[in-house]
């Protein structure tokens, strides 16, 4: 979901003159122009739907699987943020003004290399696509390489912040 968030809320920003995004980071992602090929899992009902979620994206912590008190919990939150990104569509928007990167797990199955380029439309600055090893969660496991990547992208854009700064 926060692929989607981040890219909707650096398209509020850019219509704002006052306030450009310097930078789009995605992650684990198609873009929402880009239709859907797996079937809608947020009408199941809650035992299909928390194993179609665990099979997916296979992010259900067992210790949650056995507790029914905590899925009860739980499972009206995850079922409302599914719902969220099943059912949404972009209105027609122009390219974004900035660069975006966008991140991925080499084996995962739900959001395959094709998908993350596909991005590269959502842009009419730079584009790259960085993949790291693992699957739809790599960035458990890649954390630190990660925010390496954003921290050397971002350096940059900072130090021309400044320089802006210091000239206005």
């Amino acid at each position: 979901m926060g692929a989607v968030l981040a890219s909707e809320i650096a398209r509020e920003l850019a219509r704002r003159e006052s306030i450009a995004p310097r930078h789009l980071f995605v992650s684990s992602r198609r873009p929402s122009h880009m239709p859907a090929s797996e079937t809608y899992v947020h009408t199941l009902p809650d035992n299909e739907f928390i194993h179609e979620i665990d099979q997916r994206y296979g992010g259900v912590p067992s210790e949650l699987l056995q507790s029914p008190d905590l899925l009860t919990l739980l499972i009206p939150v995850l079922r409302a943020d599914i719902a969220a990104l099943e059912t949404f569509r972009p209105s027609k928007n122009d390219p974004l003004p900035c660069p975006i990167s966008a991140f991925g797990g080499s084996e995962d199955p739900l959001v395959p290399r094709h998908h993350l380029e596909a991005w590269r439309d959502q842009t009419d600055g730079p584009f790259r696509v960085r993949m790291f090893p693992g699957g739809h969660f790599y960035m458990n496991l890649q954390r630190a390489a990660i925010l390496n990547d954003i921290s050397a992208t971002l350096t940059p854009v900072i130090h021309d912040v400044k320089q802006t700064a210091v000239i206005a």
